[in-house]
């Protein structure tokens, strides 16, 4: 046919050229990685978030040394009572018994506002769904290194119910947690290893016209930049304002983009926050703690932080420490060494697979040919021997069949080796036993 060969078209003593420059070599990817990840995240969030829904802390009152010893009984010694006496003797006895009444009903009721703490906080984090956010955090950083959690954080909501036999829609304030994409966190280059050192802190969000638009409606919104923003459409930030939209900066068809929303939390001149309609009355710092969320370079909105303290609303889990970074070493990372170690063993496994799927065979060439002329093996394929060969008496002598070894035990070592290693780098049996390394 049109793809095969004749025998005579071979160059003796040479290599197929058609042949050598095509590729066979394995490509398979034994992905170890996923199943370790998937492992160590599953194990820890069932470590931290019990499947039964039980909280995973617990509020206790902090022990005083002094309340628990009267609530004992155990009382010090006075110096200045007369002993002999024994209405002094009983007069102290009432006292003590006082006193000693008085430290067991407060710890009663220390522990019992533990208690009611304890089941309000839980309260919460069921409301502003804390576990599903926080499942992914951990996924995130067992896969990347790092996870990232927003909040918790004040939403208002609308709700239907049936009050005074009538049903109406009311609007609730309620908390909310949102994991974030560490990708789309940008801490201050200065932090280091905590974000909350940083000199400020942007987060990245995609919002689409039909979001806007809800926003429009809060009234902790600025109304008229959602209605430019609206009308330019999706764009990318710019590092430098421009009165007009750049055509050049548009990301796409405006209908099928989303807009690119960006939250920013820092430190602001007090001025700069009264400029934007910030109430700054009663702070006497010239720099205080902000927020404003920015859409195609337009302020949207713009008010002082939320956290008290100034701090930023974003909490960071590490899977691993890594010096000098606020992200982390996620197991994707530590199991590069073994994933190439076992990568490399199996495609060298597959290759001899390859080359020892069938037979080598050897042709004297020039003593032996094919009775078509084609060049190969097939059922009852017939070769001749040259007449003027006086070296071959038999047939057998002129083929040659070689079997190669595969080393499919050697490899495989390889390979366990590298399983073995992923194990002891990961330390996730260690993990799976509920024994977890700081």
């Amino acid at each position: 046919s049109g793809n095969q060969r004749n025998w005579s078209d071979k160059v003796p003593g040479r290599a197929d050229a058609a042949r050598a420059t095509s590729s066979t070599k394995s490509t398979v990817f034994p992905n170890i990685t996923s199943p370790f990840v998937d492992a160590g995240t599953a194990r820890l969030a069932d470590v931290i978030l019990p499947l039964s829904g039980d909280p995973a802390f617990g509020l206790e009152p902090t022990p005083i040394a002094d309340l628990i010893n009267k609530s004992k009984g155990e009382f010090e010694e006075v110096p200045d009572i007369d002993y002999d006496d024994e209405d002094a003797v009983r007069g102290q006895a009432e006292i003590e018994n006082a006193e000693m009444e008085d430290a067991k009903r407060t710890i009663s009721e220390a522990k019992v506002r533990a208690r009611r703490a304890a089941q309000c906080i839980h309260d919460w984090h069921i409301e502003c769904k804390r576990r599903k956010a926080l499942r992914r955090v951990i996924d995130d950083s067992g896969r990347i290194g790092v996870g990232v959690i927003r909040g918790p954080m004040n939403k208002k909501v609308k709700r239907i119910g049936y009050f005074d036999g009538k049903v109406k829609v009311i609007e609730k304030v309620i908390p909310f947690t949102v994991a974030v994409d560490p990708w789309n966190l940008y801490p201050a280059p200065d932090c280091g290893e905590d974000i909350q050192s940083g000199d400020g802190i942007w987060e990245r969000e995609y919002v689409t016209k039909d979001d806007l638009r809800r926003l429009q409606s809060d009234d902790s919104y600025i109304a008229a930049m959602i209605a430019v923003c609206l009308m330019e459409g999706p764009m990318i930030a710019q590092a430098e304002y421009k009165a007009e939209p750049d055509p050049r900066n548009e990301k796409g068809s405006r209908e099928e983009e989303k807009y690119e929303m960006w939250t920013w939390h820092g430190t602001a001149g007090r001025e700069e926050l009264a400029a934007a309609g910030v109430d700054c009355d009663g702070y006497d710092d010239p720099h205080l703690p902000g927020m404003a969320i920015m859409v195609n370079n337009h302020p949207i909105k713009v008010e002082m932080n939320n956290m008290e303290t100034g701090a930023y609303p974003y909490s960071v889990f590490r899977w691993k420490r890594m010096s000098g970074s606020w992200a982390g070493i996620g197991l994707s990372r530590m199991l590069r060494v073994p994933q190439k170690i076992v990568i490399g063993a199996t495609r060298n496994l597959m290759d001899n697979a390859g080359l020892a799927a069938g037979p080598m065979i050897v042709f004297k060439q020039g003593v032996v040919h094919p009775s078509d002329n084609v060049a190969g093996l097939g059922p009852r394929k017939v070769f001749f021997i040259a007449e003027d060969d006086e070296t071959i008496n038999d047939a057998r002598a002129a083929i040659g069949v070689i079997q190669i070894d595969m080393l499919v035990d050697d490899l495989l070592k390889i390979v366990e080796f590298g399983l073995r290693l992923a194990e002891e780098t990961s330390g996730l049996p260690m993990l799976l036993q509920g024994q977890m390394g700081g």
